[in-house]
């Protein structure tokens, strides 16, 4: 299951390019999110807001998932990490880690930021989503 925090051009371009390596997904955005128990692995694309900032909506929803739900999950954090030559856990993703692991204590699989800015870095995205890890992954 993928799980989009945006409804913005990159979002839906990183959806695209996922959804060549995973055929079968299922895609929400945060606003319409099923019971998440059905699924094992939560794949996020998420929209960094600036220095650490999480969007509003779904920081709203990472508190709503109720803490007895044990999941593994998937951060693609996209976001301008232009002239940054370690870009990951510099946004938005180091607190949804934080949150996802500490708090809830999932578990995690793989997790990258990528460049969007001024349009989504497709071959960075690609380069990530051929690592070793993803090849016996079913989202």
């Amino acid at each position: 299951m993928i799980v989009l925090t945006s409804k913005g051009q990159q979002s839906l371009k990183a959806v695209r390019c996922i959804s060549e390596i995973f055929k079968d997904i299922s895609v929400f955005f945060i606003d319409d999110l099923p019971n998440l128990e059905k699924f094992e692995i939560i794949f996020f694309v998420v929209s960094n807001w600036g220095d650490e900032e999480l969007t509003p909506v779904f920081e709203k929803y990472l508190l709503s998932i109720p803490k007895d739900i044990k999941k593994k999950y998937i951060i693609c954090e996209l976001g301008n990490y232009f002239g940054f030559e370690i870009a990951n856990g510099f946004g938005c993703l180091k607190l949804v880690r934080e949150y996802l692991i500490n708090i809830l204590g999932w578990e995690e699989i793989c997790v990258s930021s990528i460049d969007s800015f001024p349009e989504l870095d497709v071959d960075d995205l690609n380069k990530w989503l051929k690592n070793e890890v993803f090849k016996n992954i079913k989202v």
